[in-house]
Parts: C-alpha cells; structure tokens; sequence
C-alpha cells in the first residue's frame, strides 16, 4: 500500500530518473492517489492512477523506480485511467490547468523534471 510520503518519495525518484535521461514529464494524477496526496481523504491507495506525457520514457522511467523495490508493483503509475474522458491533454501546460483544478491538487499531480532540478515552480 501507498502513502503519501511513500507515493511523493517515488515521484521524486521518478524525477530523478527522467532528469538523467533530459525527459521533461507530466503526469496528472487521479482517483485514490489524488485523495491520499492532495486532500488527505484517505491514509493509503494501491497504486498510482494518472495521465502522463511522454508516455514510453515516464512509463519506462516508473519501470525502474519500481524495480529497486521488492514490495512495489511494475505497474504502481498506471494509466488505466486513460479510458475515462478528460479535458487534460499531454503536454499541456500547468497554466491551463489552473482553471480546472484546486490549486493544491495542481502543484502536487505533476512532475516537471527540469523545473523540479532547477528549482524553479511551474
């Protein structure tokens, strides 16, 4: 099971892992992930279900996040909900997603690689 400080210290990995590979990547996440991050609705979830762009290197960056862990599924960043229609499009810029999104949900769903290394917000 996934908590919060588990599921923030896994995308800081997959930071890591998309700044050695000079990917910027998106990720907007949903469901029970976004209820255990963002709004503390919950303490735990299974995994991590979101949209995210460039799709092979995040999924393929995730990939070897998971594999350092024994108790981590291959799959923990998952876009299952890729079959549910949304108005988020990858690649779009967190700008456009202030009119959709609680402010709290944005700054914590996406993972800008080059941002986050610089040090700089979205």
């Amino acid at each position: 099971m996934l908590t919060r400080d588990r599921i923030l210290g896994l995308f800081a990995e997959l930071n890591d892992e998309l700044c050695r590979t000079d990917v910027r990547g998106d990720v907007f996440i949903v469901g029970g992930a976004a209820m255990v991050v963002a709004y503390d609705a919950r303490p735990v979830t299974r995994d991590v279900d979101g949209i995210w762009h460039p799709s092979a290197e995040v999924h393929a960056a995730a990939g070897r996040v998971a594999a350092r862990y024994d108790d981590l599924q291959p799959d923990w960043l998952n876009d299952g909900v890729k079959r549910v229609p949304t108005r988020w499009r990858p690649g779009q810029r967190q700008g456009d997603l202030r009119q959709r999104l609680p402010h709290r949900v944005r700054s914590l769903s996406r993972v800008p690689a080059r941002d986050q290394a610089a040090g700089q917000s979205g």
